[in-house]
This record gives structure tokens, C-alpha cells and sequence, in this order.
């Protein structure tokens, strides 16, 4: 089936505390995910797991993770921002450590946080786990990644990528904080080594 979404106006906030129920795509392959637009506050809260197997996009604004308990907000994949040159900035910032699923649901394949060059995340002094990250770079913008005083702990690999509009002179994408390189996953998408690859602007100044 199609994404759903959450629109969230500027200076609002709006709190999802019980369970989000995604309907599966007719070949029963998971869900399409949800996407948040808006530059406002989304915050997935509550207790209980949300059934939610497909990318969790988010375009502007703040998607605040919150789930307590051991729940998890999804079981996807996870984009922040969309590389418009000047957009709206996107971020997700972590209110409880251990939000983003490093697998998918059925712990067969690493996930990918992927980070465009307007998104930011924000582990907010917390820990989390993540598969794959994937950081962008643009013209005037790049990814950040924050980590505070909590960790980032890898279970995937590590690529930055320059956008078409990226030069030398654009902003670094940059890790900041703590990152722990983890351990290997045995399962397909495995790997038996840890790769970080820094690609090149697309001009050189």
C-alpha cells in the first residue's frame, strides 16, 4: 500500500502514544512506512510496539522518539531530511536511548539510517544502535550526527556521499560524540568487515 503521514504545523507538537498499525502491501511483503511533513513536532511515544516494517521518512520539522518499556517506534529503515538546498531542516532527536531498529522486523537484514543533507540526528545524550548510515553532503548544508555524552554504535557501515550541488566548499558531514564500531551481523546482509567511505564533493570548489 502507500505511505501515510503525519503533518505537524510550526510551533505545534502532537504526541502518538498508543500503537501505530501500518497495513501490510498486497504481496505481504511489509508496509509502506509513514512519512512526517511539517515543520513542527512529532513525538512517538507509549509503551507498546508499533507495526511499522517500511522507511520512516522524515521531511522538516522534529520526530522525537519515545518509547519506553523495550517498544520500538518501527522496524524499518530511517530517512532524515531531502537535500533541498536551503529546506526546511529535518531532524530526529532521541527522548529515550535504544529507538532505531538496526534490523528489520525479521532480524534478517541490516537496516540503514540514511541522513540527507538537511536532516540531522540527535541521540540527545542517549545510546542507540543503527545498520548502515548513509550522510549526505550539499551545497551550503551537510549531515550532522550527534551523540552527546550517549554512544553510537554501528552494526552496518558508514558512506558519505556528495549531492549534485556539493563543492570543497561545503560544510563536512559530521559524527560527532561517541562512535562504537560494534559488532558484525552474521545474518545476509552481513559483513565481516567495518567500511567507512568518504566520497568526494561533486566540484572541487
Amino acid at each position: 500500500g502507500s505511505s501515510s503521514a503525519f503533518g505537524v504545523d510550526s510551533g505545534s507538537k502532537l504526541t502518538v502514544s498508543g500503537q501505530i498499525m501500518m497495513a501490510p502491501s498486497s504481496t505481504l511483503s511489509g508496509d509502506a512506512g509513514f512519512v512526517k511533513f511539517g515543520s513542527g513536532t512529532l513525538v512517538v511515544g507509549g509503551t507498546g510496539d508499533n507495526v511499522v516494517t517500511g522507511a520512516v521518512t522524515v521531511l522538516e520539522g522534529t520526530l522525537e522518539l519515545n518509547k519506553s518499556g523495550g517498544a520500538t517506534p518501527f522496524s524499518g529503515d530511517l530517512v532524515i531530511g531531502d537535500n533541498r538546498s536551503g529546506g526546511a531542516a529535518a531532524t530526529v532527536k532521541l527522548t529515550q536511548a535504544d529507538q532505531i531498529p538496526d534490523l528489520n522486523f525479521y532480524k534478517t537484514r541490516v537496516n540503514s539510517v540514511t541522513v540527507n543533507s538537511n536532516g540531522k540526528l540527535d541521540l540527545n545524550n542517549l545510546s542507540d544502535r543503527v545498520g548502515d548510515l548513509n550522510l549526505a553532503t550539499g551545497q551550503s548544508t551537510s549531515a550532522q550526527v550527534s551523540s552527546g555524552t550517549g554512544t553510537l554504535t554501528l552494526t552496518g557501515d558508514v558512506q558519505v556521499t556528495g549531492n549534485a550541488d556539493s563543492s570543497g566548499a561545503s560544510p563536512a558531514a559530521r559524527i560527532s560524540g561517541n562512535l562504537n564500531l560494534g559488532t558484525f551481523f552474521s545474518g545476509a546482509t552481513g559483513v565481516a568487515t567495518r567500511t567507512i567511505d568518504v566520497g568526494d564533493t561533486a566540484a572541487a570548489n
